[in-house]
């Protein structure tokens, strides 16, 4: 046992320590106009892309997409109405952790797309936000080394399946052109590092009085949230490249991706709030056809949310905080408020 947490510290310290260097790098060398290996790799991947057929290419365009929000929704909604509610929990707390630090990270380093510091560089999938580090990665992470580290002494295959799925994934982002080795690299790292946390979090939290230190978990995100928020707002951004009198990217579009974060950040955590008192739904005596009638419902309260909040709270707010509003709102009623009402209409159909 003392093996296995002296195992877990080394990883954890190793994880940490290559995505502070890649992240110091990332504000200093990496900045430099005289820096372009990681651009060469993408010209060079770009030339076999060329090469390779539509085929071949779309089936990477297939990969990459498998780490983007829509495929995590659903993944998240059939893991959670339909599998393992508590596999689920975690899977949404690790993504909102992992979620917020990438966020945090893009928004300090602000290193602009791999196509707006070069032109010559063609994607095949472009993407939103600034480019350190991957979300798509840290996304893969979230979702599928969280059930690969749930089933690594149960089901070897499936957490090897899984570990597969995540390196392809971080590759095909290098492949389509949309993010560099680094970001890649950082976004594999620090998604790993607050999976490893959130694990030390849940051992911790089944010690003692839980109900505490669920309020101490959303106390904390709603703390650093707004501190988050501030350095956010005070924070001066860097000019985007201008070419030909067209500038390459909009700074009010490329810090959406982050605000969107702390809203699910602080969604997730109010959700294991609401939970300790109005437990979630589970999946135990529940037919197939009712689990996968709670997921498509599910699937679609989220997605209903997503968009439709976006109206009333865009005519009131500016967007990147309504942005904040609609995602925290789409996580806790869509996994917190949502999976209570089906635990309560399980127990009227047990009790009759």
């Amino acid at each position: 046992m003392n093996g296995g947490k002296q195992r877990e510290k080394v990883i954890i310290t190793a994880l940490v320590g290559i995505t502070a260097l890649i992240f110091w790098l990332s504000l200093t060398v990496f900045k430099s106009e005289v820096f372009r290996a990681d651009l060469d790799y993408l010209l060079f991947l770009q030339g076999i892309r060329d090469r390779a057929g539509s085929v071949i290419n779309h089936i990477f365009v297939g990969i990459t997409d498998l780490g983007s929000v829509y495929p995590t929704l659903v993944i998240l909604s059939i893991v959670y109405f339909g599998i393992d509610p508590e596999l689920g929990q975690k899977m949404i707390r690790v993504v909102g952790t992992s979620f917020m630090i990438n966020g945090m990270m893009k928004l300090s380093v602000c290193a602009f797309r791999p196509w707006v510091r070069d032109t010559s560089i063609v994607p095949l999938q472009k993407a939103t936000g600034y480019s350190f580090p991957s979300g798509h990665t840290s996304n893969a992470v979230g979702v599928y080394g969280t059930v690969g580290l749930e089933y690594k002494d149960k089901k070897k295959w499936l957490a090897i399946a899984m570990l597969i799925l995540i390196i392809l994934i971080g590759f095909s982002r290098n492949y389509v052109g949309a993010h560099t080795p680094q970001d890649v690299l950082v976004g594999f790292c620090s998604s790993a590092v607050g999976l490893l946390l959130i694990k030390k979090f849940e051992k911790f939290e089944k010690i003692g009085e839980k109900r505490r230190k669920v309020w101490m978990f959303l106390g904390m995100t709603v703390v650093v949230s707004i501190i988050t928020i501030i350095y956010y707002e005070l924070k001066a951004y860097p000019l985007p490249p201008v070419v030909n009198g067209e500038t390459l990217a909009d700074t009010a579009e490329l810090v959406i991706d982050s605000y969107e974060a702390v809203g699910i950040w602080v969604g997730v955590a109010a959700v294991a709030v609401l939970h300790d008192y109005k437990p979630g739904c589970r999946t135990e005596g529940v037919s197939v056809g009712v689990r996968i009638l709670r997921i498509v419902i599910g699937l679609m309260i989220l997605l209903a949310l997503r968009k439709l909040l976006a109206i009333p709270f865009g005519l009131i707010l500016p967007k990147r905080f309504m942005k904040v509003a609609v995602n925290f709102l789409m996580i806790f009623v869509g996994f917190g408020v949502y999976s209570s009402v089906l635990n309560g209409l399980r127990k009227m159909s047990c009790r009759y």
